[in-house]
């Protein structure tokens, strides 16, 4: 893949952590992003990351 020096960049990512009591149980989500995130720095990117924390309306999804 060829990346452009200082383009802009938005990455979609998985980042939903288990947290218990306003601690994070599990990071490696977190740092398996890293590799990606300073890549696109060292290639002067702006970034722009989007997540979110759990279910849509707290419901969790079965799978029949």
């Amino acid at each position: 893949m060829k990346f452009y020096r200082k383009t802009r960049v938005i990455l979609r990512m998985d980042l939903d952590v288990p947290i218990s009591e306003d601690m994070i149980e599990d990071d490696s989500r977190l740092v398996k992003s890293l590799p990606t995130i300073k890549l696109l720095l060292e290639k002067e990117c702006k970034i722009a990351i989007i997540g979110h924390r759990g279910r849509p309306e707290g419901k969790t999804k079965t799978c029949h």
